[in-house]
């Protein structure tokens, strides 16, 4: 869920369902989890590469890259819905980067719908999100 207050697109809470296979370590895969979900969020709407007209990069450090704070990642809830693969011998499956693409897919998604709940039809086809969408 993500809401728009101040100027800002502020991530309040992310909920994520994943199957991971035959969980070995459970609290391991879901910290694999929140890490993977923080950089899809972080992607969404913070970091970027920026460019002036000629080509030349301006994000010459961190601070100017966009990372966020600890402030800035929301609470992120995790639930296992475990079914073992049929195609490895424990039946495990890989997790290390599903969250990244799925969260920031869903928060792009939840963005889409703050602006069509304000009569704004837009298709969001980039990130980071251009908070000015909403202005």
């Amino acid at each position: 869920m993500v809401k728009y207050e101040d100027g800002r697109l502020k991530p309040i809470k992310h909920v994520v369902y994943l199957d991971p296979g035959n969980v070995i370590d459970e609290e391991l895969v879901k910290e694999q989890v929140m890490g993977g979900t923080a950089i899809g969020i972080s992607l969404a709407l913070y970091e970027a590469y920026r460019y002036d007209e000629d080509g030349n990069l301006l994000t010459l450090s961190l601070g100017d890259y966009g990372l966020p704070t600890a402030m800035d990642i929301p609470e992120i809830e995790v639930h296992l819905v475990p079914s073992p693969s049929p195609v490895t011998p424990l039946g495990v499956k890989g997790i290390g980067e599903v969250p990244v693409g799925v969260a920031a897919a869903a928060v792009t998604s939840a963005v889409e719908d703050i602006l069509r709940r304000r009569g704004i039809k837009a298709r969001i086809d980039r990130v980071p999100i251009d908070p000015s969408l909403l202005a």
